[in-house]
């Protein structure tokens, strides 16, 4: 399964559509996100994306996690979500 990669631009309902159909598709996803700004709008994706899950009866746990990437020939530091239903 690919990584769902989150920017700063990246639109809070999107995040949640696309975790939403991942978890009822595949029952997991992994986002990742570089920046104080992406990290947000991913943490916004997901509590959106929890509580519509809740309303279909579905519960998620999500796991974070830090990762080294290499971006433009540099080490950098990233969040990574592992969300997982229960």
């Amino acid at each position: 399964m690919d990584i769902i990669k989150v920017s700063a631009h990246s639109r809070v309902a999107c995040i949640a559509g696309t975790i939403t159909a991942f978890i009822q598709e595949y029952h997991r996803v992994e986002l990742q996100a570089t920046g104080p700004k992406a990290v947000h709008q991913m943490v916004k994706g997901l509590i959106l994306a929890t509580r519509c899950l809740k309303c279909n009866n579905i519960s998620v746990t999500s796991t974070p996690e830090f990762v080294d990437i290499n971006f433009r020939s540099r080490k950098n530091s990233a969040i990574k979500f592992v969300v997982q239903q229960c």
